[in-house]
């Protein structure tokens, strides 16, 4: 799918998840509920609708080179696994295999929150470079993806999430 249909997907999911979004308790700032958490991301469309939009934000960097190491092709590779093996995870595991790791996703939300604190004025800059409001319906929907996307890394590698997050794959670090 090319990045035009990658948005309008993006929009249209957006749109019909709207505010009252399954994934709402994950708003920066809310305390995490694994549980709720781990259930949420199995409803439906809602799993297709964050990995559509993690896919959107990496092709964008990809594409822009934000932090100029994603040019090459090596990263983009990386990136591509790193979104199989976590897809694989889940369909294998599904809200069990998130409840089984919900020290790994508590530990690595504190680590998510401090750095997205600290980015966040560069991280929005990058989504207005690609158009998104920030403030706006899908750039509240980006972050909260990579949100949960994060967190869906930290249930697929336990304790190693510290070490794949240094990748830059997601949030807080795309």
């Amino acid at each position: 799918m090319d990045r035009r249909g990658l948005l309008l997907s993006a929009i249209g999911i957006a749109a019909a998840m709207g505010s009252s979004t399954a994934l709402a308790q994950t708003a920066i700032g809310e305390p995490l509920d694994v549980d709720t958490f781990a259930k949420s991301v199995f409803q439906p469309n809602v799993l297709s609708s964050i990995f559509t939009d993690v896919e959107f934000v990496h092709t964008w960097r990809v594409e822009l080179a934000p932090r100029q190491y994603e040019k090459g092709g090596e990263w983009e590779q990386r990136a591509t696994a790193n979104r199989r093996e976590v897809w694989r995870y889940l369909q294998a595991k599904s809200a069990s295999g998130i409840l089984a790791q919900a020290d790994a996703l508590l530990s690595y939300e504190k680590t998510g929150l401090s750095v997205f604190e600290k980015s966040k004025e560069e991280f929005e800059g990058f989504l207005k470079q690609i158009g998104v409001d920030p403030s706006g319906l899908a750039g509240v929907r980006i972050v909260t993806s990579l949100r949960a996307y994060s967190l869906l890394n930290a249930a697929t590698f336990g304790k190693d999430v510290d070490s794949k997050a240094k990748e830059s794959f997601f949030w807080p670090f795309c």
